[in-house]
């Protein structure tokens, strides 16, 4: 949480290795879809204990245009903590792959799509603000166990291009 003593640190240029994992890696995801700015809740919202309740009540009232605003949120569901990062290497998976055909090169893979297991039953939808930050953003990219989730408008894409839900 950002508090007056943490605010001094990073106004004085704080080093992006000097954070928890889960925010470098949310970092290097921005980054890499040239997107230079990044609103992280435990870094913007100022939580002074003698008001630290008028502060995150204000932010919270402004959280529908936060995440409505947002390109897109970056939702570490893999994560249990802001020290576990999202990033990992996931587990491989079986597939057949498919050359000399009219078609061209094609891959069949096994089923590993399971939105509600991988992404809401994951650590970080137990908390309630997680729910506030799915309502209110036009889309989302999950990071679940085993794959990606897209989530807009349009319903729930996975990596293997399944459309889970509309």
């Amino acid at each position: 949480m950002l508090n007056n003593s943490s605010l001094e640190k990073a106004t004085e240029g704080e080093l992006i290795e000097d954070l928890p994992e889960t925010f470098q890696h949310a970092i290097r995801v921005a980054k890499s879809v040239g997107i230079n700015y990044i609103w992280i809740d435990a870094l913007c919202v100022l939580v002074d204990p003698d008001n630290s309740h008028d502060e995150v009540a204000f932010e919270m009232a402004r959280a529908h245009d936060i995440f409505n605003g947002a390109c897109f949120v970056i939702a570490a569901s893999r994560s249990g903590a802001q020290y576990d990062g999202f990033l990992h290497q996931r587990k491989s998976r079986d597939f057949l792959r498919f050359e000399n055909n009219p078609y061209g090169t094609f891959y069949i893979c096994e089923a590993i799509d399971d939105f509600d297991q991988d992404v809401l039953a994951g650590p970080m939808h137990q908390r309630a603000w997680a729910f506030q930050e799915r309502v209110f953003a036009r889309r989302t990219v999950f990071y679940g166990q085993k794959q990606m989730y897209f989530e807009c408008g349009g319903g729930i894409r996975c990596e293997t291009l399944s459309l889970i839900r509309k």
